[in-house]
């Protein structure tokens, strides 16, 4: 639904309401609108003119007579495709329970560490205790906050108490990323700044396989089935491995002698092991990393492309289809553009994060990089989905690496074909209004149910967003005034506490460089 003319009062009113709220109560008066007006929901002002300045850039290398397969290209990039998937257009249609809102900091947790904070997971683990009133073991699976720190350590804390259950300190630098296994919730996968990637085992609190690199590891996933694991790191190498030793099952004697309240899963040996199967140069520092069920999808700090790497079919994963497993050739790669003219190159903004929607069907990009761009930091949502490849559309295949934007991969060769068409473009661009900060990388997080986002900020503060743009609530849980000091703003990470179905159980956990913990709602 592109803009119409009439449109543009309130177009513009909602752009002053972000950046100059002071003005709009003037701007409100000789337009003779109100707030309510401002609600509509419509494209946002720099949307539209980021989508004009691209389809000026596409209209000048049309002039060049490069060839455009569609003529329907350029859209004003906040609308859905004309043919979106059900899945979809539900998803993007959601909206935040009236009920959750960010109003107060409900618990704060001080003294975890000494040093600052780096990053925040909420995950459920797995744990296995000896109760000796029953004399029995209990295994059960709890929601569990992940803490890493400059300390070089990962703490499990319980958002209830707010007690650090356990600490794991398996590398030799500070953690920057954490993964857990989907299946066995028993593994953890760290990636850490002293090169490595390591894989632990919660029950035993012990490494048991190591993976390296040569510089930071800031990125690590699993895929959906836990089959395939990925790291990336700062010497610009993607690594993915598969399963070489599965999870091993007890045997049938052992079983028999499981007591009822214990589970087979944590009570055998931890025999998980990976191999390394695919290697991938990159041009520079990767930024994000998540699986779908068919696909690797990743991006690149300075380029304005999204990268989906083909997965061979997942044994293991029931949710699979036939028609999915066989719509790639394994290891090939295809790319959507963040620009909303897919002939457009240039590149305005880098996108620092992603952010698997609950649903795996979008994808959350945030991005930042003040250094090149003026402009505020946004979330674009694209879909995950790719239609199967047409005969001669496939570049590489198994053995292939990739060659980004012409520059000759560090491992091997291929050329990753663009996404054209309604696949390739936006389902939303939410403006954060936030600018960022060049040396604190944005952070956010899906709501339970994907109707909505957290953003963070360097001053202190949470966006609660809904799918439309319109920022539903803000809160300041960061850097107040402690003991007549004013501490750091900067909330470094933020995650997400409840089930999907229950919105009265959602918490929002950030952590900032305040030493703070802070669980809101």
């Amino acid at each position: 639904m592109p803009a119409r003319k009439d449109d543009l009062p309130c177009i513009v009113g909602r752009y002053i309401r972000d950046v100059a709220p002071d003005a709009l109560p003037t701007y409100l008066d000789q337009t003779g609108l109100t707030e309510h007006h401002l609600n509509t929901p419509l494209p946002d002002l720099r949307s539209i003119i980021e989508s004009y300045q691209s389809s000026q850039i596409a209209s000048r290398l049309s002039s060049l007579h490069l060839t455009q397969t569609n003529n329907n290209l350029v859209r004003d990039g906040l609308v859905l495709p004309e043919d979106p998937s059900k899945a979809n257009a539900k998803a993007m249609k959601a909206k935040i329970p009236e009920t959750f809102r960010l109003k107060e900091v409900e618990k704060t947790i001080e003294g975890v560490s000494a040093v600052n904070l780096l990053g925040v997971w909420v995950e459920r683990l797995a744990r296995r205790r000896f109760d000796t009133s029953s004399a029995s073991y209990q295994a059960d699976y709890p929601q569990k906050i992940l803490i890493t720190s400059v300390d070089k350590t990962l703490k499990i804390i319980s958002p209830e108490s707010g007690e650090v259950d356990s600490i794991l300190e398996p590398h030799k630098a500070a953690i920057l990323s954490v993964s857990v296994h989907p299946r066995f919730r028993r593994y953890i996968l760290t990636g850490s700044m002293d090169g490595s990637a390591i894989l632990s085992d919660l029950i035993t609190t012990t490494p048991i396989q190591t993976f390296k690199h040569n510089k930071f590891v800031n990125l690590t996933a699993f895929s959906f089935s836990g089959e395939y694991m990925a790291t990336a790191g700062h010497d610009r190498m993607l690594h993915i491995y598969t399963v070489d030793t599965p999870h091993k099952r007890m045997d049938e004697d052992d079983l028999e002698l499981l007591d009822e309240t214990d589970d087979e899963a944590l009570a055998g040996e931890p025999t998980l092991r990976y191999k390394k199967v695919k290697t991938v140069g990159l041009e520079t520092n990767p930024e994000g990393l998540v699986f779908t069920p068919t696909h690797l999808i990743y991006t690149l700090r300075s380029s304005h492309l999204l990268y989906f790497l083909s997965l061979p079919t997942e044994t293991s994963n029931p949710n699979q289809s036939k028609s999915q497993a066989q719509s790639a050739t394994p290891w090939t790669t295809r790319t959507k553009s963040f620009n909303p003219s897919p002939l457009d190159t240039h590149v305005s903004f880098s996108v620092l994060y992603l952010a698997l929607h609950p649903n795996g069907k979008l994808v959350a990009c945030m991005t930042g990089d003040p250094a090149t761009t003026g402009a505020g930091e946004r979330v674009l949502i694209y879909s995950t989905d790719i239609s199967p490849e047409e005969d001669g559309d496939e570049q590489g295949g198994e053995g292939d690496g990739l060659m980004m934007q012409g520059v000759q991969s560090q491992v091997q060769e291929a050329v990753p074909r663009p996404i054209m068409g309604s696949e390739g473009e936006r389902l939303a661009c939410l403006w954060t209004g936030e600018v960022g900060d060049e040396y604190v990388l944005p952070r956010m997080t899906w709501l339970p149910d994907g109707s909505g986002i957290i953003t963070t900020t360097t001053t202190g503060y949470l966006n609660l967003i809904d799918l439309t743009g319109s920022v539903k609530s803000k809160l300041r849980v960061h850097g107040r005034v402690a003991t007549g000091n004013e501490l750091s703003g900067i909330v470094r990470d933020v995650a997400m506490l409840g089930s999907a179905d229950s919105p009265e159980t959602w918490r929002a956990v950030s952590v900032g460089y305040d030493g703070r913990i802070q669980i809101s709602r």
